[in-house]
């Protein structure tokens, strides 16, 4: 295997191992996943996002019979990314060309029927960020949330949808 697969496997082992971390436990259908989950994540035929699903899916959301539109009867969609560091160009005209350090979590695909319930990992804090974004707040078929590239902390708009885990699965903080 590459070492660019390779790479990216270990990282969606630990997207994986962070949602698993944060879900409560507890959960009937939880409990019969987590048997499978060692050989199934090791030989990579589990990926985040749809876990996430799931997890949504087990707090009680019925799944949409077609997907169009949604993932569940609601409206609401599940989405899930990853922050990613990389450097923008910029030109100025007291510095000339330089590169200004990002951090960002960029989410595809969100023109949906409902609210979007999405997971941000930060590999390097090795945590997730939950946001409930409501579909008249979007803007066009991508959200781009800005983090601080030293904190990771969210620093755009849309930290004031971010929300507490429970809130999103169960409607509770």
């Amino acid at each position: 295997m590459s070492a660019y697969l390779e790479s990216n496997a270990e990282l969606e082992r630990n997207k994986v191992e962070c949602l698993l971390k944060d879900h409560p436990k507890g959960h009937e259908k939880l409990k019969e996943f987590y048997r499978d989950i060692p050989k199934s994540l090791n030989e990579g035929l589990i990926d985040s996002a749809t876990i996430w699903e799931k997890f949504i899916e087990w707090s009680g959301r019925k799944k949409h019979p077609t997907g169009h539109g949604a993932d569940f009867e609601d409206g609401t969609d599940a989405k899930y990314g990853s922050i990613k560091e990389w450097q923008d160009h910029k030109k100025g005209k007291k510095r000339g060309n330089y590169l200004v350090d990002r951090s960002t979590a960029t989410i595809t695909g969100v023109q949906k029927d409902g609210d979007l319930l999405i997971a941000i990992y930060d590999r390097w804090n090795n945590k997730n960020s939950y946001f409930q974004i409501p579909q008249d707040v979007i803007p066009n078929n991508t959200i781009t949330i800005e983090y601080n590239h030293q904190t990771k902390e969210c620093s755009s708009k849309w930290k004031e949808y971010k929300k507490d885990l429970n809130n999103i699965l169960y409607g509770r903080e």
